[in-house]
């Protein structure tokens, strides 16, 4: 399956970390892939936030050499040129990463 993008806002009034929120969506997806034939996911996340994650124990792979292929004047063109921070391509497996995110959420 291809998330293509997760995007969580902090509330004002809400004070859940980013990462536990992503955390949150990363176990949502895991959970439906588990009921499911689908066994991998691929996304585009932020290097930044890709270190937070893995950080947090969990394990993804980047696709070296990625290139964006996508229009320069698109709708989300903003994410992928004019951003200070480069995206990355990675691919995480359910098997693992389900199992990483709940660890890491007990914490």
């Amino acid at each position: 399956a291809e998330v293509a993008r997760l995007v969580s806002e902090q509330l004002p009034a809400v004070r859940i970390g980013r990462l536990t929120t992503v955390l949150g969506l990363i176990l949502a997806i895991d959970a439906y892939a588990q009921r499911t034939m689908l066994r991998c996911g691929l996304a585009v996340i932020k290097r930044r936030l890709l270190k937070a994650l893995e950080a947090s124990g969990l394990r993804f792979y980047e696709i070296d050499r990625a290139q964006v292929v996508y229009p320069p004047d698109g709708p989300v063109a903003g994410y992928f040129f004019a951003h200070p921070e480069p995206a990355a391509l990675i691919y995480w497996f359910a098997d693992e990463v389900g199992p990483a995110v709940r660890r890491a959420l007990l914490k």
